[in-house]
C-alpha cells in the first residue's frame, strides 16, 4: 500500500489488478508468531500510514470503521445460527481484530508511531 501511495504521488499511475500476486520470503518467519500478534501489527502499520498521510482526524474515522466493519462480521456470523468449526475460526478471528482495532482507538495517537513490534505477551 505505501509502495504505491509514493508511486502515485509522485505521477506514476498505479493500477490494482487482483489476479497479481508477490512473494515475499522475508515474511515466512512472521507465519510462526501467533495470529493476534500479526494483527496487531497490521493494523498499527496500517494506522500509522494513515496518520502520516492523512492526518490524526482521518486515522480516527479509520479505526471507527474498521471497528464497525469487523462488528457487523461478528454479527454477521452470529446471525447464522449453529456455526461449524472454520465458522468458529472465522468468529474468533473477527471477535480478536475487533478488539485490538478497539484497543488501539482508545490508545493516544502517538502511541500508534513508535515502536511497532507488539510487546511479548
Amino acid at each position: 500500500m505505501e509502495w504505491c501511495h509514493r508511486f502515485w504521488r509522485r505521477g506514476w499511475k498505479v493500477l490494482y489488478t487482483p489476479a497479481a500476486s508477490a512473494y515475499h520470503a522475508q515474511g515466512k518467519s512472521s507465519e510462526q508468531k501467533p495470529v493476534e500478534w500479526r494483527t496487531r501489527l497490521t493494523r498499527r502499520c496500517k494506522y500509522r500510514f494513515c496518520r502520516e498521510h492523512y492526518g490524526d482526524a482521518a486515522t480516527r474515522a479509520i479505526q471507527a470503521a474498521d471497528a464497525m466493519g469487523a462488528a457487523l462480521r461478528v454479527a454477521a456470523l452470529r446471525r447464522r445460527g449453529p456455526l461449524d468449526e472454520p465458522a468458529r475460526a472465522e468468529l474468533a478471528r473477527y471477535a480478536m481484530d475487533r478488539a485490538i482495532i478497539l484497543e488501539l482507538l482508545r490508545a493516544p495517537l502517538p502511541a500508534l508511531t513508535g515502536q511497532l513490534r507488539p510487546e511479548r505477551g
